[in-house]
C-alpha cells in the first residue's frame, strides 16, 4: 500500500489518496472495534462496554478531518457519521482509476472501476477545482445499469 503525499493539482491523485486514506481509517476502526469486542464482550452481548464506547467516539472524529482535507467544501445531504465497512470496502488494490474526464476549467470526472461483488464496478468522483487544489464534490456508482450518487464518507 503506496504512502506517497497526494498531489492536490491532479485530480486522479486527489482520488487516489482519498481511496487510501479511507481504506486505512476503515482498517483501523474495524480491527480496534472487533478487538475491544472480543476484549470486553466476549459472549456478544448486546450493550457496549464504557471501553468500546470511548473507542467509538475516539474513532468518529477521524471521518471529519478526511472530509476537511479530501472534499469540497460545501453543505451536505448526510454528514460524516463514522460509518465504516470491516474489510475495508475502499481499497486501492481494488479500485483503480480508468480515466479522467474533463468537463470544464474548474470541473472533471475521475473514472474508477471497482472490482469487487459488493457495490463493484463503475465509479464516477466529481473532482472540483476550488482555489489551487482539486478535492471530491461527490460520487456516483452504477449498479444495473442505473446511476446513482452515494455517500463518500
Amino acid at each position: 500500500m503506496s504512502t506517497t503525499k497526494p498531489d492536490f493539482s491532479d485530480p486522479a491523485s486527489v482520488v487516489k489518496a482519498f481511496i487510501h486514506q479511507m481504506h486505512c481509517w476503515e482498517a483501523i476502526a474495524g480491527s480496534l472495534s472487533t478487538s475491544a469486542q472480543a476484549r470486553y464482550r466476549p459472549d456478544n452481548g448486546s450493550t457496549m462496554h464504557p471501553e468500546e464506547v470511548r473507542l467509538s467516539k475516539v474513532l468518529r472524529q477521524i471521518p471529519p478531518f478526511i472530509v476537511d482535507i479530501f472534499l469540497t467544501k460545501r453543505d451536505r445531504a448526510s454528514t460524516p457519521g463514522g460509518s465504516y465497512s470491516y474489510p475495508p470496502s475502499y481499497d486501492t488494490s481494488t479500485e483503480t482509476v480508468t480515466r479522467v474526464i474533463p468537463k470544464t476549467k474548474s470541473q472533471v470526472i475521475v473514472e474508477t472501476d471497482r472490482k469487487t461483488n459488493y457495490m463493484g464496478g463503475l465509479r464516477e468522483y466529481v473532482v472540483k477545482k476550488q482555489g489551487d487544489v482539486w478535492l471530491i464534490d461527490s460520487v456516483s456508482v452504477t449498479i444495473s445499469d442505473k446511476k446513482m450518487k452515494i455517500p463518500l464518507v
